[in-house]
């Protein structure tokens, strides 16, 4: 049997370690919050940002209107069909009053519509 001074020592540093392993964990979250709280935008991207982000990327506005099926294929998520739907759309109904009308357009839902709405036009 071992004596009492070394099981005493050994439940002393079992209990030592669990509560550095709970203060390490409890910095290592504090920390965590905190970093994500900062705001921090590296020197290289700073000036870049917008382009890299995608805002701007398509600074003319396409005019729904006016434009051929080659420049509707330009906004995002708009492919060769739903540009020839979109024109088809505007020959039997005349042409767009507002952006929001391309959204009766099949395959032209909210989401389509929020990705493109600022990249285009009726005038």
């Amino acid at each position: 049997m071992k004596n009492s001074f070394e099981r005493n020592s050994r439940k002393w540093i079992r209990r030592f370690k669990f509560i550095l392993f709970f203060l390490a964990l409890g910095t290592a979250f504090a920390f965590r919050g905190w970093v994500s709280q900062q705001e921090f935008t590296p020197p290289e991207l700073s000036q870049d940002a917008s382009a890299l982000s995608g805002e701007g990327a398509n600074e003319k506005k396409v005019n729904l209107n006016a434009a051929p099926v080659d420049e509707l294929m330009t906004l995002p998520g708009i492919g060769e069909k739903l540009a020839k739907r979109i024109k088809e759309y505007q020959r039997l109904n005349g042409p767009f009053s507002t952006i929001e009308s391309v959204m009766e357009v099949k395959g032209v839902g909210s989401k389509k519509f929020n990705k493109i709405k600022r990249d285009i036009s009726v005038e």
